[in-house]
């Protein structure tokens, strides 16, 4: 049944009230509960044990309808109408017989106090926050030892009224209060500290309640939560040793918490790490084989000096754009990696896929391939169609005018080895 524990409370407290007769209020002497009276409570009471409310509402009915019951008997009769209104879910009903044990007078302190708290428990379960607040207030000021569930209520109804404050320092206290007794702090209770801080944008209260968190709840989602908080405070040390420590643990389960514990080790300067975390991640089907992951991963195996790597990962983001961006950065690792002959395909295929930022690159690339591949001719050509470009760097003519000196020094070297051939042949016809 909904909210059993307030069931529970409110059946005891109707139990529990049949036992106080003749209790004395501070003010005035309570009457005593009379026997043929405390016969119908309890036969009432075991028809709603037996969840044969109908009935008990027959008997309290026949009781109420008494018009000799003193005031705690009245109290008592209402008092056990809200435990069987509740039952059947009627909060309205429930509400108003508890108010209407509150307006009897005399009855016992300990019940009117019961009262009030029950009362501020059902108007928080139907959402009427204001008047459980007054409810609660008033309890506040007759008890002189709440304990911490109390405050933590308290806090929980300022916090539904947008009382940040307030609601801040009763959980804290309630916190403080529940420690101090030994007692398990619900994990509910941090998480309302959570939400308050996080609307008061107090990160370092935050992070510190997430941190106690973690220690007593240690989920995932506290990880990633106290990960981005350190963000927030600029502590990108704090920020990527916490997710590393969520990954370390197998915690990690959505792309997007891969991908950042990646791109923060490749801001901290550790990229080896980073190709092995993009790596898990793809491997598990966590993080999908996208391009733009792909090339972060290749970006994390170059960066590491794992070339080999770094191009399966390029050829496999290059695959899945039609823009030649990709291609490029493929013909530049190529380059790097002296394979002369790949990286004129992957530099040709940029430029035919187009898209490029600067165009002129790919011509560039591709003229370095040829000029290792010693094809001064074609390489050339290259840096001559680079050079048409508008803003084309300064390096485009400056190999254009290297390959020019080469090709030169070539030729002239090739005719000196002409005159030195002719020469040879001379003089062995003269010798002859």
């Amino acid at each position: 049944m909904k909210n059993l524990s307030l069931r529970t409370l409110l059946l005891l407290s109707c139990v529990t009230g049949i036992w106080m007769a003749g209790e004395v209020d501070a003010a005035e002497r309570v009457p005593a509960l009379r026997e043929p009276v405390y016969r119908q409570l309890s036969a009432a009471r075991e028809h709603a044990d037996k969840d044969d409310l109908a009935g008990a509402l027959k008997v309290l009915d026949k009781l109420n309808a008494q018009q000799n019951l003193n005031s705690y008997e009245r109290a008592m009769t209402w008092n056990l109408y809200a435990f069987v209104h509740y039952s059947r879910q009627d909060h309205a009903k429930a509400t108003a017989a508890y108010r209407e044990v509150l307006a009897q007078r005399p009855i016992p302190e300990s019940l009117r106090n019961a009262t009030l708290f029950g009362l501020a428990q059902m108007l928080v379960a139907t959402e009427q926050y204001q008047p459980a607040l007054d409810a609660l207030k008033e309890w506040f000021a007759l008890v002189d030892e709440p304990n911490p569930n109390a405050v933590m209520l308290l806090g929980q109804v300022h916090y539904q009224l947008g009382n940040h404050d307030e609601a801040r320092q009763a959980i804290e206290r309630a916190v403080r209060e529940a420690e101090a007794r030994g007692e398990s702090v619900r994990e509910n209770w941090y998480l309302m500290l959570r939400a308050i801080h996080y609307a008061q944008k107090d990160y370092v209260a935050l992070a510190h309640v997430l941190q106690r968190l973690l220690r007593r709840y240690p989920r995932l989602e506290y990880w990633v939560q106290l990960s981005a908080v350190y963000g927030e405070l600029g502590d990108e040390e704090r920020q990527l040793a916490t997710l590393e420590t969520a990954y370390e643990q197998h915690m990690l389960e959505k792309e997007s918490e891969y991908v950042m514990l990646a791109q923060l080790l490749l801001s901290n300067g550790i990229p080896y790490k980073a190709g092995t975390v993009l790596e898990s991640g793809l491997a598990s089907g966590k993080v999908e084989a996208t391009a733009q992951t792909l090339r972060m991963q290749a970006d994390a195996w170059v960066l590491a000096k794992e070339y080999e790597k770094g191009v399966a990962a390029l050829e496999k983001a290059a695959a899945r754009t039609d823009g030649g961006d990709l291609d490029l950065r493929l013909a530049q690792v190529l380059l790097e990696m002296e394979r002369f002959k790949e990286a004129l395909d992957a530099a040709r295929t940029a430029a035919r896929k187009g898209g490029l930022e600067k165009p002129e690159t790919a011509h560039v690339l591709a003229g370095l391939a040829l000029y290792n591949l010693d094809d001064l001719d074609a390489a050339a050509k290259e840096f001559s169609i680079a050079g048409s470009f508008e803003d084309a760097s300064p390096v485009v003519s400056q190999w254009t005018g290297f390959i020019e000196k080469e090709r030169s020094r070539r030729a002239a070297l090739e005719q000196a080895m002409d005159v030195s051939r002719n020469t040879a042949k001379g003089v062995h016809k003269s010798a002859s």
